[in-house]
């Protein structure tokens, strides 16, 4: 309700996202199924009055706009992006700016939330519980991301028409996603420690990455990169006791600042 009265792209954004995750969900957690129409029902409900709140606001503003202005009849779509080019934007010390020309879009999504939880995020993916949250986090992002490479549903997201600058609006949902997955990355480490073979399959997929990266970057901040890295999984990999979590928090600290 807040989004509503505050921010329309963001309200417009979230809506869709509850609506994915609604569906995501009826097909992997099966306690959902048995109270479905009340659920359903409830959710349609609380997006309705939503709207409807929202309308008595905005509607007003929206007729003397198409009044003063018209309708623009364009229809641009985003070029689509290189996969890889969303991976080398997970890391640290990658700008794009904020605004971009109408008809030369070539912002990137900014999807960065700290290489720590990036790395959390790949514990919990690689070797966490497999149940039903997992499968819905993994779908969740994989959703987002194909949305990232394919034009038309790209700009489903803007309402269907193109932003005027800072574009894939919606890239904070990626970004929401891994600090859920990272928090849960996190839990698993407090329980367990990584054994040689868990620890191998971690950093032969931080080399794989960084390697699809290395094209975008310039060697100075790849360089960067790749000692945090070596850091975080040397922390990460030889807990010592009491002191790791410590140890974490100083490193993660310390990215964020260089990255500001």
């Amino acid at each position: 309700l807040v989004l509503y009265f505050s921010n329309f792209y963001m309200a417009f954004i979230v809506c869709v996202f509850i609506v994915i995750i609604l569906l995501i969900s009826l097909i992997f957690k099966q306690n959902i199924k048995v109270d479905l129409k009340r659920k359903l029902g409830l959710f349609i409900l609380s997006v309705m009055i939503s709207i409807l709140m929202f309308g008595a606001i905005w509607l007003p503003l929206m007729y003397e706009l198409i009044e003063f202005y018209g309708v623009s009849e364009e229809y641009i779509l985003i070029e689509p992006l290189n996969l890889f080019k969303i991976l080398f934007k997970l890391f640290p010390f990658n700008f794009d700016t904020f605004f971009s020309m109408k008809y030369m879009n070539s912002m990137s999504p900014y999807v960065y939330f700290g290489l720590l939880p990036l790395l959390l995020s790949f514990v919990y993916l690689l070797f966490g519980e497999k149940n039903s949250d997992k499968k819905i986090l993994i779908v969740a992002s994989l959703v987002v991301v194909i949305s990232f490479l394919i034009p038309e549903i790209n700009i489903m997201w803007h309402g269907f028409e193109a932003p005027t600058g800072f574009d894939y609006r919606y890239s904070f949902l990626l970004s929401f996603l891994g600090l859920i997955m990272s928090c849960k990355g996190y839990k698993y480490l407090c329980r367990n420690s990584l054994n040689k073979k868990e620890i191998s399959k971690l950093i032969i997929l931080v080399i794989l990455i960084l390697a699809a990266i290395s094209k975008y970057s310039n060697k100075v901040m790849l360089l960067v990169n790749i000692v945090f890295v070596l850091l975080y999984l040397q922390i990460i990999c030889i807990k010592s006791l009491y002191t790791w979590k410590y140890k974490l928090t100083i490193l993660f600290v310390f990215e964020l600042i260089l990255n500001t």
